[in-house]
């Protein structure tokens, strides 16, 4: 899996998300090495990825997510890799624009960090508010993605990853990262001329 980078999470106040349930998720089976720290699994899934789409166009991109910690989970990393085994090893990004929706503000931001390898991630700016999600809630985020007349033809890959970097917030208000279990979804698409 793709390096994260983490980050010290500021405690916030909750986002106000709007509670709908995916249309599509996965789950992974839940487990824990350790005793003292609830089992957490992350369900993610996404919608709005078509079969194929042409050079020029947009992806409009719902990534959904629920965790089941019985306790807030802080979101802090909210990543969507993407390759094709035409791009070049270190140039992956070419032709590429991602643009994500703060669940926060509403507002429409560039990516944080962009990778060599592939990796747009967005993160909530340390000292405002955070995207906090309750525990069993359906939370999301849009993500738009463009491909240029420069981008790679042919088949592309592409792997949400919302809450990759987290936090849960302990009734203390401390805040622990017990591991956490998701099977990260994949969807394919055509980009053609």
């Amino acid at each position: 899996m793709l390096s994260r980078i983490r980050r010290t999470a500021v405690l916030a106040t909750a986002a106000g998300l709007l509670a709908l349930v995916p249309g599509a998720s996965t789950a992974a089976a839940a487990s824990s090495s350790r005793s003292q720290a609830p089992a957490i699994t992350l369900s993610v899934g996404a919608h709005g990825v078509p079969r194929s789409l042409k050079q020029g166009q947009t992806i409009a991109m719902v990534v959904w997510y629920r965790q089941n910690s019985g306790l807030p989970m802080l979101a802090d990393d909210f990543a969507v890799s993407m390759w094709n085994s035409a791009a070049p090893g270190n140039k992956p990004n070419k032709g590429v624009t991602v643009s994500w929706q703060s669940p926060v503000t509403g507002a429409w931001q560039k990516p944080t960090s962009v990778d060599d390898n592939g990796t747009w991630n967005w993160y909530p700016p340390l000292g405002g508010r955070q995207v906090v999600v309750p525990s069993n809630y359906w939370a999301h985020i849009n993500v738009r993605i463009t491909f240029s007349g420069s981008a790679y033809k042919g088949r592309w890959y592409i792997n949400p990853e919302p809450a990759c970097a987290y936090a849960l917030i302990a009734k203390d208000g401390s805040q622990i990262a017990p591991p956490i279990h998701v099977s990260w979804p994949l969807y394919t698409f055509t980009l053609n001329r």
